[in-house]
């Protein structure tokens, strides 16, 4: 009725867990680390440490989708289905992940692409917002365009009104 067990224990769990997939088995401190690190977390480590060059962002081909291709410190090339080639850095401000355009790429050369981004970190160090800064910019540039249209036309007018007309 009931068989007695005599193997070893701790044999049995690891020949179960060998014989389960990785991606099934729930570890109470997450999945098993590697030298403190995660596989998949080197792997995507190396694939955002390699820098780009331009030759390698000339040969890029646009796909059904866009997708991104990697540079360093955040910096990416969004390749998009239209072959459009964006600059984009992405980064954190509170926690919450934000994205910064740079320019499409044959007018943002890849040098000015990093420069921009080095500038961008500059300002998050000075606990400066990137996004809400260029917001910032645009909105005083419209602004004073506004404003030197205002005078301009008032000018006018009075031009106007003295000559009679």
């Amino acid at each position: 009725m009931f068989s007695v067990w005599t193997g070893n224990p701790q044999k049995s769990a690891v020949k179960w867990l060998s014989a389960v997939p990785r991606n099934l088995i729930m570890f109470r401190g997450g999945p098993p680390k590697v030298d403190h690190e995660s596989v998949d977390h080197e792997r995507a480590k190396e694939a955002w440490s390699t820098m780009l060059t331009n030759v390698q962002i000339r040969a890029l081909k646009p796909q059904a989708r866009p997708y991104k291709v990697p540079d360093t410190d955040g910096l990416f090339l969004l390749v998009q289905p239209t072959g459009a080639l964006l600059w984009r850095f992405r980064f954190k401000v509170f926690g919450t992940e934000r994205k910064l355009s740079l320019g499409t790429f044959p007018t943002v050369t890849l040098q000015q692409a990093r420069k921009k981004r080095d500038e961008a970190r500059a300002q998050l160090i000075d606990g400066i917002d990137p996004v809400q800064e260029k917001q910032q910019k645009r909105l005083e540039a419209e602004l004073a365009a506004k404003t030197t249209f205002k005078l301009v036309a008032e000018e006018y007018i009075q031009k106007m009104e003295r000559e009679g007309k």
